[in-house]
């Protein structure tokens, strides 16, 4: 489904390849909590040629749907779908402290649904990509020949944020947390951490609280609360919990998991003919990433 592959693809990219400078979001709004404990000041670090991440990702959605029309239920399912993926990124170009160019291997990686499971064709594949100047993304294989439609999608669907702006990094840049403080993050942050076309909805909350930061590895971790609201003409709400794990010392992000309902209700056709649609469900990512500085 069209949300299922929005919120992967964001989710793999853009917390974790673009260390750069910039431009920040919106002010953010800090929260009074009382008996707040030791603070810590965030740091951004910019990429460099030869850095390199090992990231694995896993995403599921559940869901249960209902047709109905006026007092009449037409049509009951339910359905899974599910994708894991493991890849190694190795940095080839930074403009502007932005990674404008980029090798990636993909090593396991598994799409499920309903049950079936399937691998990709870019299991075991190694492909350079390029973030042109008018933003296209060029992807070859690693001999240079050109990659099947089937490829070249899957894989600009994982290396959505090649050449663009980490905004996580850039909101926490500079910023001197406590523990125990909760901050109300900018609302479009929360939308590019979904997905950047508002399949997933508009981000009506996105609340980050500093549990603990542990001083021999320099990780903060985060409690987090998002909620999302109404995609497009569809009613939509998604609520979800979790937590975030950064690197003080370079805001780059080493897990982040979470899960929650999502509830949509669509509604087609004229008055007399007209059919609503009710989904709910739940869904659950996780994200785990490790890095090699040059």
């Amino acid at each position: 489904m069209r949300f299922h592959l929005a919120i992967a693809a964001m989710l793999c990219s853009s917390l974790t390849l673009a260390q750069d400078n910039g431009p920040r979001l919106a002010a953010y709004e800090t929260l009074s909590v009382p008996n707040r404990g030791a603070s810590v000041t965030f740091a951004k670090q910019v990429t460099q040629r030869g850095d390199r991440v090992d990231q694995q990702l896993a995403v599921s959605l559940s869901m249960q749907s209902t047709t109905r029309q006026p007092n009449q239920e037409i049509q009951k399912s339910s359905s899974s779908i599910a994708r894991k993926q493991q890849r190694t990124l190795l940095v080839e170009r930074v403009v502007d402290g932005k990674t404008v160019a980029a090798t990636v291997r993909f090593g396991e990686c598994q799409r499920t649904a309903d049950g079936q499971t399937h691998e990709p064709p870019i299991v075991g594949q190694t492909y350079l990509c390029e973030r042109k100047d008018d933003d296209t993304l060029v992807v070859n294989r690693a001999d240079g020949s050109l990659p099947t439609p089937d490829e070249f999608a899957l894989v600009s669907e994982s290396m959505h944020a090649l050449g663009r702006s980490n905004p996580l990094a850039d909101y926490l840049d500079g910023k001197t947390i406590r523990t125990g403080e909760a901050l109300e993050v900018p609302k479009e942050l929360g939308s590019a951490l979904l997905s950047g076309d508002g399949a997933l909805g508009r981000v009506s909350k996105f609340q980050l609280v500093l549990k603990s930061v542990d001083p021999a590895t320099k990780v903060a971790s985060f409690d987090i609360e998002l909620q999302s609201e109404g995609a497009e003409t569809t009613q939509m709400r998604l609520m979800v919990n979790g937590t975030l794990q950064v690197e003080t010392d370079t805001c780059r992000t080493r897990k982040l998991a979470f899960s929650g309902p999502l509830g949509m209700a669509t509604t087609v056709g004229s008055y007399s003919s007209q059919k609503t649609t009710f989904v709910s469900g739940n869904l659950k990512m996780e994200m785990t990433a490790s890095y090699r500085d040059k």
